[in-house]
């Protein structure tokens, strides 16, 4: 995995970068590391903003 593009994909997104703006080769694993550090990026910023329900106990799932 390439820290440094998974990097770059997190600063992306908190600089407002759109998604589609991955400058790496969509054949590449950089491209993939890119796109997971946006998306991470971007998922903690709604949980931590409260627009994405927290994730439900582990404890409540194997109940059911």
């Amino acid at each position: 995995m390439s820290e440094q593009a998974l990097s770059e994909g997190a600063k992306a997104f908190k600089s407002g970068v759109h998604r589609t703006a991955n400058p790496f080769d969509p054949s590449s694993e950089d491209w993939m590391c890119w796109r997971d550090g946006f998306d991470q990026a971007k998922a903690v910023a709604e949980r931590v903003a409260g627009t994405v329900p927290a994730m439900p106990a582990v404890a409540a799932i194997a109940a059911d």
